[in-house]
């Protein structure tokens, strides 16, 4: 069974589109950048600059990149890296592949995870697919996100909700999806010396529940 889900920026301007399709969920969001389309390209090829609007510029009680192993340079098609990220109780440990890589309409990678706590107990697997569609859009670029992913909870019975997943996705990922974008946006903007937009809200920040 397919349930959609649209979830309203703080402002109401932009709709993050929430798909589940049994385990399967998919995410959606749309974003105007007034930077060109090769700049954003550059930043999201540029696997150190992922450290920075996708960890560093999170508040720090929140879902974020802590540290990120990759190599130097664009990434291509094949580049495999490795990273951790914070989360509540406990911390990610994923391994991605870029398996798109079209300068400067599409970046795509894959991404295997595993989650532990924090005595090193593995809680939950994680396979998405994140991908980055540019366009250029009135001078700017059109930024669109999509997330393929599937979370399977481990560890012995009653240890989690059955609804944990739906709240991770539902409530949790769409506000560091929304706050990651908005976050790359400005560092495309600032890049091409145009600063970021003036008057744009700084995006509510959701806490995580333990074990997301």
């Amino acid at each position: 069974m397919q349930v959609l889900l649209h979830v309203f920026d703080q402002v109401g301007t932009n709709v993050i589109e929430v798909e589940r399709n049994g385990e399967l969920y998919k995410i959606r969001l749309s974003e105007a950048c007034a930077a060109p389309p090769e700049v954003v390209y550059g930043l999201l090829s540029d696997l150190s600059t992922h450290m920075e609007w996708g960890g560093s510029w999170h508040p720090t009680r929140t879902q974020r990149l802590l540290s990120m192993e990759s190599p130097k340079g664009p990434a291509t098609v094949g580049v495999e890296f490795a990273s951790t990220g914070s989360a509540g109780g406990g911390c990610w440990y994923d391994r991605s592949r870029v398996t798109a890589a079209t300068s400067p309409t599409v970046f795509e990678f894959e991404t295997r995870g595993q989650l532990r706590d924090g005595h090193g107990e593995e809680r939950m697997l994680l396979h998405a697919v994140h991908r980055y569609g540019l366009s250029a859009d009135h001078g700017g670029t059109r930024l669109t996100y999509s997330c393929t992913a599937k979370l399977e909870l481990r560890g012995t019975g009653g240890d989690h909700h059955p609804r944990l997943p739906a709240v991770i996705f539902n409530l949790v990922v769409p506000s560091v999806i929304e706050r990651g974008t908005r976050n790359l946006v400005r560092m495309a903007e600032e890049r091409a010396g145009l600063g970021s937009l003036a008057g744009v809200p700084a995006v509510p920040v959701e806490l995580l529940p333990e074990g997301a």
